[in-house]
């Protein structure tokens, strides 16, 4: 869903550069050769994330070799406090690590002393153990990889829990000694351990990318406690933040007591012992609260280090930006000069050694991963700017094996940090995991899973496809920020999605309500509907540098954002997150799921939420009754799914037809009858009206091609939008063969996805359309497409979700042997993918559980929504499946489509998009940041400043 915010902001020149080297990826005979499904991973690089952990505070992204590669805190939404970087070269999903740089996330690694040598071995060198991961058990989240040595003479098993309070993570390391030549020959092992944080609090409204993009400015100190045998990583919350747009592109300026007593620390030589002591026990009374993350070990280690990083993180920077250049030769047309995206690259002042030389450091103190690769840690005890630590722990041992384990605490304080790790180590490690278990059982033990799905589906599968099912409810649960249970779209950081849309988010809310979980579902609704916008926003109250030029508004004749409508979406402290301001789908489905929910409580509940929420359901309900384009009887132009040109197609009227008929239903609930026949009577306008406007004849089917930037959004092509007419929209009877049809030919290319027909490269959301079928299916329509719907749903649990861990991916590829055969299915783009997830989990109910689906049927009072052809419609202007456009807005979001019908590139429904032919919005988002970054940084130059 993010690449697409690269058309708007190409109609601003000082945005374009490198984000345009991303709009088309045409086939190329190379290998590896892009694919258009997951430009964002070309742009923004392969999300590594295989497990996670967590309770919707600390949460950690686990990769399938046992690395972390995410740690955010204190929500799952911000901030990731890790440096960590994944490639984005076309071929990252076959290098080991997917090509992340040694020293980057958290890493362990086991010190194996034999006769001959002394040699660290780090758990993710593919070329000393064999990793195999999963979880410990299949009704939580507690990430376990088990290690086989190459050389033979030692097993590692690696336990991860997040205690649900106080915010500590657990990792816990035990290994046995095989008894035979390979094993004797061991005489000794000990634990390494490396941590490279990245601590901030950046929350940059607009542009969220902050957490991980900036890492070159993140980060700020770390002192070594002796009497608490760990390390303090901490970040002061008022040292040069980056919470808006020109802090972010600016060039930063450093305070002279910015670093305060680490500057004179880092000036002196010698032993630093008892004065890195003083600083840790006197943090709090000489910095502000910020970030503060204590990572120590059981055994307390016996040798440690503090270092500063090297270069790593603007080289791998610099990496990317080349890997983005050399797509010009894979067949991607360039409309810009390549060469501007050298502006991306770090400039030599935020370098550490710049920053050290420009602060007078003479201290040495090289970075921990150097010293902890040759098992030669130095015990210096702090360091400044971007740092890292590294431990090495004796285990604990008994007979032929042994056990350690490390704990990683936070707080807003050191001594919030420093007291959530003495309550963890004062806990054995079992109970940790016990704590974290019971955890899971008090917010998921009531789900309710798919148990009854139908018997044609063969045993093997129907326990593969339930097992996903509840995994994939569970990822969503690790997604749900605790202090207001808004949902993530993904903890990855590549792509940054760790922000709340309200399009996904109704869907996330109806699966919890059909999952036996409401209470999730009321506490998201309480904090999302208040974020809609009070007022209407004219072009002077937007920010020119990233806002597009607003709509027109059909009620006032003009350009404004309307009040009572949500952002693009959120971060979980309720600021925006992306700067589409007027996405009529996500604010339909607001209105949507706050009206469907209340048929999922209780008879007394029910009254009084739908009294507390009344007033703004009603509100953005008459905004979308009133966004009536006057000559066609369509909704008025405006954002459709992420999209950046104002368009009025089958994506936006199917939601704004959802939306009216079950705010109706509110209406006649809260007896306003009058209120709910003027929604109704819109409801019947629009739904003609996209009838005669999408729906041909000839072709007996609904057309809703586009073409321009929209078209390469999976999510604005034929096969979302004619999904959600079924559901959750329910536009027409299943007994109207125009809908069967419909379903048959969408199902039908969904399976040519998932069977890997020649000429397919896999797909993004058919678990739209699956979903669509099988409520379609259950209430009663054409039988005969049951089998397509079972054997979609087998093949996408066993031919694309991880049988280990059971997650997904925004898209998955087709991988293909020379001859063109299907050799795997691969998973890409922001894993864990929630939404995905989501979508699958709501199919397999459908099938299993179908009467779920009509709660609101039963519990609310019925919509009265005039039959077809009783509201006389305006008079025709445009022939079936062409695309209503607002011609200054298009021109100024550089996203163009053409009226006429074209096939759309891509046919599977998506949430996503992203310009020209290449994969997925989402990416775009950070893309179109950091063209901002780059042009802004090459107009004004970039320097890291003390300011004296």
């Amino acid at each position: 869903m993010i690449l697409q915010w690269v058309t708007t902001m190409t109609h601003r020149a000082r945005i374009a550069p490198v984000l345009a080297l991303l709009l088309a990826a045409a086939p190329s005979t190379a290998q590896p050769r892009p694919v258009a499904l997951s430009a964002v991973e070309h742009a923004l690089g392969a999300s590594p994330l295989h497990m996670v952990a967590g309770h919707g505070r600390l949460t950690a992204g686990v990769t399938r070799d046992g690395d972390l590669a995410v740690l955010t805190w204190p929500s799952p939404s911000c901030c990731d406090q890790l440096t960590h970087l994944s490639s984005n070269a076309l071929d990252a999903r076959t290098r080991p690590r997917t090509g992340v740089r040694e020293g980057f996330g958290v890493a362990l690694g086991v010190v194996v002393e034999t006769a001959s040598a002394t040699r660290v071995e780090w758990l993710h060198d593919p070329a000393r153990w064999r990793p195999v991961a999963g979880y410990a058990d299949e009704r939580s989240l507690q990430p376990r990889v088990t290690y086989t040595r190459v050389d033979g003479g030692l097993t590692i098993t690696l336990d991860d829990a997040v205690l649900p309070s106080p915010d500590v993570l657990q990792r816990r390391v035990r290994y046995v000694r095989s008894s035979d030549a390979a094993g004797m020959a061991i005489r000794g092992v000990a634990l390494m351990v490396h941590a490279n944080l990245g601590l901030t609090q950046n929350v940059i409204p607009r542009l969220p990318f902050g957490d991980v993009l900036a890492d070159s400015r993140n980060d700020f100190g770390v002192v070594r406690d002796s009497a608490l045998g760990a390390f303090i990583h901490f970040r002061p919350a008022d040292r040069a933040p980056i919470n808006d747009i020109p802090a972010l592109v600016g060039a930063p300026t450093l305070a002279v007591d910015h670093f305060g007593p680490l500057d004179a620390l880092l000036r002196r030589d010698g032993d630093l012992t008892a004065d890195a002591n003083t600083l840790a026990a006197a943090l709090d009374t000489t910095f502000t609260r910020g970030v503060y993350a204590v990572v120590g070990s059981e055994p307390r280690a016996d040798a440690f280090h503090a270092g500063r990083e090297g270069d790593d993180f603007c080289d791998e920077l610099g990496r990317m930006v080349d890997n983005v250049l050399a797509l010009r030769t894979s067949g991607i047309a360039l409309p810009i000069d390549p060469g501007l995206a050298t502006g991306f690259r770090c400039p030599d002042a935020v370098r550490p050694s710049r920053v050290a030389a420009a602060r007078g450091w003479t201290r040495s103190t090289p970075s921990a991963w150097s010293l902890a690769d040759t098992n030669a840690l130095a015990g210096n005890p702090v360091a400044a700017y971007l740092n890292d630590s590294a431990m090495r722990v004796p285990f604990a041992s008994s007979g032929m094996g042994g056990e350690a384990r490390v704990l990683i605490a936070f707080g807003a304080t050191a001594a919030e940090a420093r007291g959530a790790y003495t309550t963890a180590s004062g806990l054995m490690p079992d109970e940790v995991i016990r704590r974290d278990s019971a955890e899971w059982t008090r917010r998921a033990g009531s789900l309710v899973v798919p148990e009854h799905l139908p018997e044609t589906i063969p045993m093997e599968d129907r326990a593969r496809i339930a097992r996903a099912a509840r995994r994939a409810m569970l990822h969503v649960l690790n997604g749900t920020d605790a202090a207001t249970g808004m949902v993530v779209a993904s903890i990855a950081r590549q792509a940054p999605y760790g922000l709340d849309w309200p399009r996904d988010g109704a869907f996330f809310d109806d699966a919890f309500d059909i999952g036996g979980l409401p209470g999730n579902t009321t506490r998201r609704l309480d904090w999302a509907l208040p974020l809609a916008r009070e007022n209407p926003l004219g072009q002077s109250a937007i920010n020119p540098l990233t806002d597009p030029r607003p709509p027109i508004d059909p009620r006032t004749g003009t350009r404004q954002y309307p009040e009572a409508a949500w952002e693009m979406n959120y971060y979980n402290n309720g600021e925006m997150g992306g700067f589409y301001r007027f996405e009529i789908d996500n604010t339909a489905l607001m209105v949507w799921t706050a009206s469907t929910h209340l048929a999922f409580l209780s008879n007394e509940e029910r009254m009084t939420t739908a009294a507390r929420w009344w007033p703004r359901i009603r509100r953005s309900a008459d905004l979308l009754a009133d966004w009536r384009d006057a000559e066609t009887g369509l909704h008025a132009l405006a954002n459709e799914d992420d999209n950046a040109a104002f368009s009025a197609t089958l994506h936006g009227g199917t939601t704004v037809f959802a939306s009216l008929e079950a705010a109706a239903r509110v209406a006649r609930l809260m007896g306003e009858t009058t209120v709910a026949a003027r929604w109704e009577r819109r409801a019947s306008e629009l739904r003609d009206a996209l009838v005669r406007r999408f729906y041909d004849p000839t072709m007996q089917r609904f057309v809703n091609d586009v073409s321009g930037a929209a078209a390469s959004n999976p999510g604005s092509s034929a096969l979302g939008a004619t999904a959600w007419m079924v559901w959750p929209a329910s536009m027409f009877p299943v007994s109207d063969p125009r809908v069967a049809r419909q379903m048959r030919g969408d199902m039908e290319r969904v399976l040519a996805s998932l069977r890997g027909d020649p000429g397919t490269e896999g797909g993004a959301y058919l678990t739209k359309t699956m979903l669509s079928a099988a409520v379609f299916v259950a209430r009663g329509g054409d039988p005969t497409l049951r089998p397509l719907v079972e054997e979609a749903l087998v093949r996408m649990a066993r031919d694309v979700i991880t049988e280990d861990t059971q997650v997904m991916g925004e898209v998955f590829i087709t991988l293909r042997d020379a001859d063109g055969g299907v050799t795997a299915r691969e998973n890409r783009v922001s894993i864990p993918h929630l939404w995905e997830a989501t979508l699958f989990y709501l199919t397999t109910m459908a099938l299993s559980e179908p009467t779920r689906f009509d709660f609101d049927r039963r519990a609310l009072p019925a919509a009265m929504t005039p039959p077809p052809g009783t509201v006389p419609l305006p008079e025709p202007v445009v022939d079936a499946g062409m695309v209503a456009m607002d011609a200054a807005v298009v021109a100024d979001a550089g996203a163009a489509m053409d009226a006429a019908v074209a096939p759309a590139a891509s046919d599977d429904g998506c949430g996503c998009a992203v310009p020209g032919r290449a994969g997925g919005m989402r990416g775009g988002m950070a893309l179109g940041a950091l063209g901002l970054w780059v042009a802004v940084r090459r107009r004004r130059g970039a320097d890291v400043r003390v300011k004296r």
